[in-house]
Parts: C-alpha cells; structure tokens; sequence
C-alpha cells in the first residue's frame, strides 16, 4: 500500500488525510525489529510513506499556485502557502531524520544478485529523491535549513567533522541549484542521462523508463525555450516537471 500511494500521489491530486492510515507504519522499521524485504519496497517501507505524503504535498502546491491568479484574496493564497511550507519543514525533518535499517535488521532475501547493501543503498536513493522533490517545490527550505551555515566556496575538509551529513547533504542541494552551468555542461550531462536511461529501459524493458525521458526531453525544451524569451539574463528559470507532466499528459504510471 505504502509504494502504491506513492506512486498514485505522482499523478492525483488528494488530500494528506487520505495517508493517515499509513503513518503508525513509518515507527516498525526502528533497530530493534526485523525487517523483512518488500518486492514492491525493498526494505525501505517508511521512506515509501514520506515520498507520498511529500508528492502529495507538493500537486497540493503546484494546484494552488495555478489557482492564486484567480482568487480574490491575497491573505487567502498566503495564508495556505505558509501551511504548505509548515507541513513542507516537518516532511524535511523526518526525511532527514530517517536512516535505512542496519544490515544486522534486515532478513537475508538469500538472493545473490539482491544483497542486504543494495536494499539499503536504494533506501538512501529513494531518501535523497524524496528531499530534491521537496526542494524543489518549496526552495525557502534551503535557506531556512542553512542560516547557521557558511557558504560552500570553504574548505568543507576542515568543517565536516562539526557538521552532520544532513547539513553537509543540505548544503550542497543549495550550491547545486546556485551553480550556473554551461551551455557545454548542460548538454553533456544531459547526454548522459538519456544514456543512462536508455540502458536502464533495455535491461528492465518497463514502459514508465523511456516516460520519465519523455517527461525530461518536454522540461528541458521548455526551459531552453524561456532562456532564449527572456530579456533579464540574471532571472532564474525553474520548470516544474508535475507542471509538464500534466501539460502534456505525461501522467500515466503505466505508460
């Protein structure tokens, strides 16, 4: 249940409410309980739970911005983003907080091409892609998440032992999205996830792969298209993938 309303909450818009039932299971996956792999969620059913909550969270979003240019009532928007943002900060802090089960937790699944290190590294995978969905959708978390810390343009060496991973992982997530790449840089790592996904569809043969490329061609025309409209080069251009997806009806998990 918890990897189909994951999934689900990608392409419906809903209300938090309807994941209620799901939250008591986020506590079973603590160290002192054995964890037995999931086909659907490996050993990462609590992250499963963030991740629809966190989706569900930023449609709720991306509806209401589409929404504000036709109420009436400014104090109305601003009042249900600020609620957005609240409920954005305690996802944060509980996907931060969450850590994959040790290996000593974790049945063996007694497959050789399926170690108990994969599960756990797909955790963290799945961990970081639910904290980027957010930071995308709600960006002022990175600035609330780093008004104690300097600047990444430091020797990191010398501060990571004072830091937490979280706040390291944080840090970076916010030089990344102020770097300003080159159009030779873009082209090139853009070049290599169409690779990448390209292999991963011909070992996998799954419809949703060349979907999710298809959805990332449609982000990457329409954002070079606003680079070439703009006039004020220093403007930031930001195109949301939820917005496309939609858009373009690129909705369907199944392909």
């Amino acid at each position: 249940m918890a990897y189909w309303e994951a999934m689900v909450a990608i392409v419906t818009t809903q209300s938090p409410r309807s994941l209620e039932y799901l939250i008591p299971f986020c506590k079973q996956e603590n160290h002192d309980t054995l964890v037995y792999p999931n086909p659907w969620t490996g050993a990462s059913t609590t992250i499963f739970i963030y991740a629809a909550e966190v989706s569900t969270l930023c449609r709720q979003n991306r509806l209401t911005k589409h929404l504000s240019t036709s109420l009436a009532s400014t104090e109305v928007c601003e009042n249900i983003f600020h609620e957005q943002l609240t409920k954005a900060g305690e996802l944060e802090a509980k996907v931060l907080q969450y850590s994959p089960p040790v290996s000593g937790c974790i049945k063996d699944p007694d497959d050789r091409f399926t170690p108990v290190s994969h599960l756990q590294c797909l955790a963290q995978i799945y961990r970081f892609s639910v904290l980027v969905q957010l930071y995308l959708t709600f960006p002022d978390l990175l600035q609330k998440s780093n008004t104690t810390m300097s600047t990444l343009d430091t020797d990191l060496s010398n501060e990571t032992s004072q830091r937490s991973l979280n706040e390291i992982i944080v840090g970076i997530e916010k030089a990344i999205l102020s770097v300003h790449s080159s159009d030779f840089m873009i082209l090139h790592w853009r070049s290599l996830v169409r690779q990448k996904l390209k292999v991963l569809h011909e070992f996998v043969r799954l419809d949703p792969v060349p979907r999710a490329l298809q959805i990332l061609e449609a982000v990457w025309l329409r954002a070079d298209l606003c680079v070439s409209n703009r006039t004020n080069t220093s403007t930031q251009v930001f195109i949301h993938w939820l917005d496309v997806m939609n858009e373009e009806r690129l909705e369907s998990i199944f392909g």
